[in-house]
């Protein structure tokens, strides 16, 4: 596919089926028939579901792109969209840039003044949340949980700093040690597990943290896995400010000086007039 000519062309993101191929949107068929240079994760993965569409692969130009892939790989964007050719990118499933390395691609493109289009598809994070019956607004997604006991510490730690609903991705090989983790310091809080998103084999898991032990043995462990769960309590900050204001007002005794400061800061109204309302004859 060729863009007019005279033009420079662009770089178009692909969102494929998560698992059901039958989610794969005309736009996205038509730009598998029509376009010529594609970047993708994985070239047998994007082979396969052109032959299954019968796209002839002839005169097709398919490249891996990935995490490591080199600068190189990205300079050849900016080849060919000043040459006028169309360029799409596609990562194995879903979304290009959801947990896939088309971030990289697209701060270039902006980098670098090539056009960015997108042919969105279905997103496994939204599809997990809709499914999930949990509160969808707001929501955070956080990606694949890290590996590293530091790093989910930290991880808890943000989690437990914003309300709302947060959304994971772990491997299979993980997933029960990090529902453990989770559940016990998210022991009142609900979770959903699902596997196999949109596959003939999808399966929902739902329960609260304090009874992940009831359900642990139940999860059927083939598969690729989401997990959520919803936090509605947030630990409020201390204001360091106040409570030096406290500390220094229950110091002095209540002194109406230290007290006027307090209160100035608390109803954020002018100390010097609480001074003189404290201070006034009864």
């Amino acid at each position: 596919m060729q863009s007019v000519m005279g033009k420079n062309g662009s770089l178009t993101l692909l969102g494929l089926p998560i698992g059901n191929t039958l989610d794969l949107t005309q736009r996205v068929e038509g730009a598998l028939r029509e376009g010529c240079y594609f970047l993708c994760e994985d070239t047998r993965r994007l082979k396969n579901l052109m032959r299954f569409l019968e796209i002839p692969l002839e005169g097709k130009k398919i490249i891996s792109f990935h995490d490591h892939s080199s600068e190189k790989k990205l300079s050849f964007i900016k080849e060919l969209t000043v040459q006028g050719e169309d360029v799409f990118y596609c990562s194995d499933a879903g979304s290009p840039i959801i947990s896939d390395p088309g971030f990289d691609v697209v701060k270039y493109c902006h980098k670098n003044d090539i056009k960015v289009e997108t042919f969105p598809a279905v997103c496994s994070v939204i599809a997990a949340l809709e499914l999930s019956a949990l509160a969808p607004l707001p929501f955070s997604f956080h990606g694949f949980v890290p590996r590293e006991k530091k790093g989910q510490e930290v991880l808890v730690q943000k989690v437990k700093s914003l309300i709302g609903t947060h959304i994971f991705f772990e491997s299979k090989y993980r997933l029960l040690n990090t529902l453990e983790f989770f559940s016990n310091n998210f022991l009142e809080n609900d979770f959903f597990v699902v596997k196999e998103l949109t596959k003939d084999f999808q399966k929902t898991y739902a329960f609260k943290g304090k009874d992940y032990d009831e359900h642990r043995d139940l999860i059927d462990l083939r598969g690729e896995f989401i997990f959520l769960l919803h936090h509605n309590e947030q630990k409020k900050k201390v204001d360091l400010k106040l409570a030096k204001l406290a500390g220094a007002c229950v110091e002095s005794l209540g002194k109406k000086k230290d007290l006027s400061k307090l209160l100035a800061e608390i109803l954020d109204q002018d100390q010097n007039e609480i001074f003189k309302a404290l201070s006034a004859k009864r």
